[in-house]
């Protein structure tokens, strides 16, 4: 009787458990939007900033296209100064 109740309640934890789904998000990080929510502001061209001054934790490496704002393959001074004028709009 007891390997029958087990296995009853095996059953039913093995139906419960496959019943679950899991969902993943992604990020989509865009030219500037270093922080992927969606627009660029002044907090995307901070956070390119500290990426310069080499506080690199500041970023994960899937921010590191958004960081290349200009697509010149380089991630610099250039890409700081283009975020800020897409944060105020000048681009």
């Amino acid at each position: 009787m007891k390997k029958v109740i087990a296995l009853v309640v095996a059953l039913i934890s093995a139906c419960a458990v496959s019943a679950m789904t899991t969902e993943a998000t992604t990020t989509v990080y865009s030219n500037g939007d270093v922080n992927g929510d969606g627009t660029v502001t002044s907090y995307d061209a901070i956070l390119v900033h500290h990426y310069l001054k080499g506080y690199w934790y500041a970023v994960n490496n899937s921010q590191l296209d958004a960081l290349d704002a200009n697509n010149d393959y380089i991630i610099d001074y250039a890409d700081y100064e283009y975020i800020l004028n897409m944060a105020v709009g000048n681009v």
